[in-house]
């Protein structure tokens, strides 16, 4: 059996309109979603660095009290400040170092900086919509009325906000292209 692939391993895989058509599919939470996903990776080197420094230590993972003198809640929080700070400046190197997968963390920080980008982008070309196209479009995606309501609001059957939605789909996607492959 296969192993499922996760959101970023799929993004990544996918040629530049699908990546459109990923973003446009997620757009209310897609900014969400790659947040959930750099935390998880944030927590996943944390705890792998705190692993490896108990192993080197020759711990067994279970702390046990020593002089006295150390503090460790004040040494976690300087290590998470040091990889929030590594990320923040897109600082890779820095926040995975310490780990046993690096190369892997640091390509899916890549991956999701790319993200970030690609979804500026996409909002940009959304921006290039005729105005009223743009104000339709944007309440479509932005998911806070459903079609119907929309349908209403703009005075057309569902067949033709279906069109519509499909013709801004493809005037986005169409626009997004050249500027996500950088042409």
């Amino acid at each position: 059996m296969s192993e499922r692939k996760s959101f970023i391993e799929i993004y990544d895989e996918a040629n530049m309109g699908n990546r459109v058509n990923i973003i446009l599919d997620n757009f209310p939470y897609f900014n969400r979603i790659i947040d959930s996903y750099e935390n998880c990776i944030r927590d996943k080197i944390c705890d792998e660095r705190s692993s490896n420094a108990r192993s080197s230590y020759g711990e067994c993972g279970i702390r046990v009290q020593t002089s006295g003198f150390s503090d460790i809640t004040c040494n976690t929080a300087i290590k998470n400040e040091e990889i929030d700070r590594a990320l923040l400046n897109d600082d890779y190197e820095t926040a995975v170092k310490g780990t046993d997968d690096r190369f892997k963390y640091q390509r899916e920080l890549e991956i999701i900086k790319g993200m970030r980008i690609d979804y500026e982008k996409v909002k940009e070309a959304c921006g290039m919509l005729p105005g009223k196209d743009y104000a339709f479009y944007m309440n479509y995606l932005s998911g806070k009325k459903d079609t119907v309501q929309i349908a209403e609001e703009e005075h057309i059957s569902i067949g033709s906000l279906r069109t519509r939605v499909y013709r801004c789909k493809a005037f986005v996607r169409k626009t997004a292209i050249p500027f996500l492959s950088g042409k």
